[in-house]
């Protein structure tokens, strides 16, 4: 185990070889090969240097040697990770800046969402305070508090700088933990911004019927068909959507009991017990379905399952928006609210039918922080036929079932879609 410089193991027509760095501990193992060609008669293994060989040369395998001895110090003591100790033995400076780290570390070790999340911060860090590049150094109380003044002046809300204030904090404590950052990140106070009130935006029933009209072709009809979707899986986002075939079901073949996707909160890690099977979630899903393979005839797959609407990797970011962006744009213009409106919508609907708060949390998939928590028994049937039936009269409440009418027959009649697209014939898994 170890990091070092070796000769390859075979010569040239020249007789000389080519060094490589390695590294190895445990199963990993890294091997990269330098542009560098020696005489193994010319190679000094103990000092890793070349016998007689010119001094730039020498200097840059002193560089690396030094480098890789320091880095697998680092990575014995565990301030170094792997990814990190790679880049190190590869001639990666200590001074290494902040958008570099970012994607040494983060693209590697964090989802793509994280890591574009966080490049996008430090880009508008760097953007706002007009530099070229952002070292460590230049993370420090003048400069946010000049960042933060300046994207109050152009409008940027307080919960926005609230945020990036955390992420670049974040950034200078990871790196500061692998010895990047020559000190770790103070919150000061002042950072903090105010978050006054917000006005909690919800959709109403006018507000669907209203919009119909203005539904003028297939992508529009799927668009209004998806904010219903979401709204009636309790508040479901496009992501979560997309993945409810990969989750687990109950009753899924048998159409003579109540039909549930197992759904489980990534914010929260809270279960959610989907039902689905009630009017008019599954004719929604499948005039999704259908309606998907005349837009998106590459991305449907040839199963009867109705849940699987479209199939795509969800955790590539790039493919996931180009995916969605349109549907999410149409929204705001049709509709006049986002997709995230919906389950706010349901929430506020529910308040409105004086459904309990544990019950709600449930819906949701909140997690209850009251002292009720330990006394419930979520796996007692009786709970969760509460959970429906609240399920069922939000549905209700919202009058969903009429909306979806007149919104399939304005389609249909605008020809929009066909009678196949709207079909009511529920289908069975393959």
């Amino acid at each position: 185990m170890g990091a070092g410089l070796y000769l390859k193991n075979y010569r040239g027509k020249d007789g000389r070889t080519q060094l490589e760095i390695r590294v190895r501990h445990k199963k990993l193992q890294y091997v990269k090969t330098l542009d560098i060609r020696v005489h193994p008669k010319d190679w000094d293994s103990k000092n890793l240097r070349i016998k007689g060989g010119l001094p730039q040369v020498n200097a840059k395998l002193s560089d690396l040697r030094e480098g890789m001895l320091d880095a697998w110090d680092m990575y014995e003591a565990n301030i170094y990770t792997w990814e990190e100790l790679i880049r190190r033995v590869n001639g990666g400076s200590k001074k290494v800046d902040v958008e570099s780290f970012i994607e040494d570390v983060y693209k590697y070790e964090k989802t793509q969402s994280t890591y574009i999340t966080y490049k996008n911060c430090i880009s508008a860090y760097k953007a706002i305070l007009g530099y070229k590049s952002i070292q460590f150094t230049d993370v420090n109380y003048s400069n946010i508090t000049s960042a933060i003044n300046k994207w109050r002046t152009k409008g940027l809300s307080p919960s926005s700088i609230n945020t990036y204030v955390t992420h670049i904090g974040s950034v200078v404590n990871e790196a500061h933990r692998r010895g990047l950052a020559p000190e770790a990140f103070i919150k000061h106070k002042t950072y903090r911004q105010k978050i006054t009130t917000r006005v909690i935006k919800t959709v109403t029933t006018e507000d669907m019927l209203n919009a119909i009209p203005r539904v003028k072709d297939i992508y529009d009809f799927q668009t209004l068909s998806l904010w219903l979707l979401q709204f009636s899986l309790r508040g479901l986002y496009v992501k979560d959507i997309a993945q409810m075939y990969k989750h687990d079901k109950l009753n899924e073949s048998d159409y003579d009991k109540d039909r549930y996707v197992l759904h489980k909160r990534s914010k929260t890690g809270e279960p959610m017990h989907i039902l689905y099977s009630c009017e008019p979630t599954e004719d929604i899903l499948l005039a999704l379905k259908n309606s998907f393979k005349i837009t998106h005839p590459t991305k449907c797959s040839n199963t009867m399952n109705a849940l699987e609407l479209l199939i795509y990797d969800t955790e590539d970011v790039r493919v996931h928006k180009n995916v969605w962006d349109v549907y999410q744009k149409r929204c705001t213009k049709i509709l006049g609210y986002s997709f995230k409106t919906a389950r706010k919508t349901f929430e506020s609907t529910a308040m409105l039918l004086d459904v309990s708060s544990p019950i709600r949390y449930k819906l949701l998939g909140h997690v209850d922080s009251s002292i009720k928590r330990n006394y419930l028994n979520w796996e007692w049937d009786k709970l969760s036929v509460k959970v429906d039936d609240a399920h069922k009269a939000v549905i209700d409440s919202f009058n969903t079932e009429a909306i979806w009418n007149e919104l399939s027959t304005h389609a249909l009649v605008t020809g929009l879609v066909t009678e196949d697209t709207l079909s009511t014939i529920h289908l069975s898994n393959d």
